[in-house]
This record gives C-alpha cells, structure tokens and sequence, in this order.
C-alpha cells in the first residue's frame, strides 16, 4: 500500500513539472518588420550604447503587423520603413530595474 502510494505520487510530481511548459516574460521585445540587418543593428545599438545585456532582449523577425499585448518590460516595433515605435514601457521597470544598465559610463565597459 506505501508503495503504490509512493509510486502514485512520484508519478504525480513528475507529470506536473514535465507536463506544464514555463514561459519566461521577455524584458525588451523588438518586433522586426524591417530588414534582418535592420533588425541586428537595433539590438547592437541597445547593447553598445544603452548597456543592456544581450540576454535581456529578444529581436523577432515577422511579417504581420506588431501587437500591443506583449508582457515584455519593453516593447519595439521596428516598421518595414525603418521607423521605430514604441509599444510599450514599463516605466517603473525601466527607471528603477534597467537603469543600472542605462547609467552606465561610456568607459565602463572599456
């Protein structure tokens, strides 16, 4: 009877942490709908000249319109026609979370 309950559950814990697929919120979100270099030059200027770290933006390419109901920190949506627009800012995020990267010296990571 301990057995079979220990399997039981053992079975259980497994199903559930295998079965349910964790998606992490995106802190900045570039919707591509330019060029893929384009795209690539957006993302190194947020690296080179806001200090943010690679690992914290997420460029995608696509060819629909960009949506709004992104849970990104921040959300870009870099036009066909190279224009940038900002969908959404989380201002509080931004100013006291990723202001650690943007007040960054120039000479810091030199």
């Amino acid at each position: 009877m301990k057995l079979t309950f220990k399997k039981s559950l053992l079975f259980a814990l497994f199903f559930i942490l295998f079965s349910v697929q964790l998606e992490a919120r995106e802190i900045v979100l570039i919707e591509n709908l330019a060029t893929l270099s384009e795209g690539e030059v957006l993302k190194k200027i947020l690296i080179t000249k806001f200090h943010l770290p690679k690992e914290l933006i997420t460029l995608k390419h696509t060819n629909t319109a960009c949506e709004a109901r992104s849970e990104a920190v921040i959300h870009l949506c870099l036009q066909s026609d190279g224009e940038l627009v900002i969908k959404k800012m989380n201002q509080y995020i931004v100013k006291n979370s990723l202001g650690v990267f943007l007040n960054q010296e120039e000479s810091v990571g030199k």
